[in-house]
């Protein structure tokens, strides 16, 4: 007998996995049991897709950061590790982001959004916009006339 699928998701892996011995009880005349998912990755792309708006609130406190604060430089260095963390994270499940793509589209999805999206926040970290600079350096030149 051939079991045929009309989608794959790896969530839904052991309930294609059990279609084996549900054919069985089914043949005996019992019923189908549903296996459950896998929690985890149920709820990795939902928490994936989180790290978008939480990098984009990083990214405008970073812009509220004195220019020369050491504090600008940890959080770049620190946004740009977790990005990397990122788009390392199929690498460390055993399979690529290639593979992550075809078989996981959701978790690829989040994988690549919050990616940009922290390395977007480290370059805000690094560098400020011009009118930043002009505000901040207006204020230092107007206290040292005081």
């Amino acid at each position: 007998m051939v079991v045929l699928a009309n989608s794959y998701a790896e969530k839904r892996a052991p309930s294609l996995s059990a279609a084996a011995a549900d054919i069985d009880e089914i043949a005996r005349g019992g019923s189908a049991t549903v296996k459950g998912g896998d929690p985890l990755l149920s709820a990795a792309p939902w928490l994936l897709a989180g790290s978008v708006p939480i990098g984009l609130l990083l990214m405008l406190a970073a812009r509220r950061i004195p220019g020369s604060s050491p504090l600008r430089w940890v959080c770049a260095v620190a946004a740009g590790l977790a990005a990397m963390g990122l788009i390392l994270l199929p690498r460390l499940l055993g399979a690529s982001l290639g593979f992550a793509v075809t078989w996981l589209p959701d978790l690829a999805v989040g994988v690549v959004a919050g990616s940009v999206t922290l390395l977007i926040v480290a370059a805000s970290c690094v560098i400020r916009p011009e009118s930043l600079r002009r505000r901040t350096s207006g204020a230092v030149d107007q206290a040292a006339r005081v």
